[in-house]
């Protein structure tokens, strides 16, 4: 399939979510490999790190992810579109796919061993009330390893994730190169996660 295809079918497939459940989708069209690639950047993995993706919709993330050294066996990808994750589980067969809602599945791994370099997130965070995006913050800190980041872009100008003593929160510039632009936030703890 030529890129040009893919990028096409991709923002049909992406149009079709939204049309479907908006809040939850939260985007029109697929992330721009720009923003990919910011948030790529702000997450600071080096290769071989183990990432949890949440939200991967298309794919567009994925790809910055295995471009940038990570291995496909390392990623864990959490997707509760089923026609998405259809097609991710036919791009990337060897990673970890989990067809489940992202809070729920998170608030598990949170109880167990499972810890990460990196959780890139493209969830829609500000439909959701302040409280889950406090318990999504909590949950993601939780399966970090020492030093790993949380990225997550938004459409704001404001922090998607509320703040917490402890979390430092650096932002990026605008990415301009995506519809809408976006900005690429990272949250890294300064102290041990709760």
């Amino acid at each position: 399939m030529s890129q040009t295809f893919k990028q096409k079918s991709d923002c049909v497939l992406f149009s079709e979510n939204w049309l479907e459940a908006p809040l939850r989708t939260g985007a029109v069209l697929p992330s721009s490999s720009e923003l990919a690639r910011a948030m790529v950047f702000a997450s600071a993995i080096k290769p071989g790190a183990r990432v949890l993706e949440i939200g991967p919709g298309t794919g567009c993330v994925t790809r910055a992810l295995l471009n940038a050294g990570v291995e496909e066996k390392d990623l864990t990808l959490i997707e509760l579109s089923k026609s998405f994750t259809e097609g991710l589980s036919r791009d990337f067969p060897a990673a970890i796919l989990l067809q489940q809602d992202a809070y729920q599945t998170l608030k598990n791994l949170s109880h167990g061993k499972t810890q990460f370099d990196a959780v890139v997130s493209s969830l829609p965070q500000f439909v959701y009330p302040k409280e889950k995006r406090e318990q999504f913050r909590d949950h993601c800190l939780e399966v970090l390893k020492p030093g790993g980041r949380l990225v997550q872009f938004t459409y704001s100008t404001i922090s998607p994730i509320p703040k917490r003593k402890g979390v430092q929160a650096i932002r990026s510039r605008r990415v301009w190169k995506n519809i809408p632009p976006a900005v690429v936030w990272a949250y890294q703890p300064t102290y041990a996660a709760p």
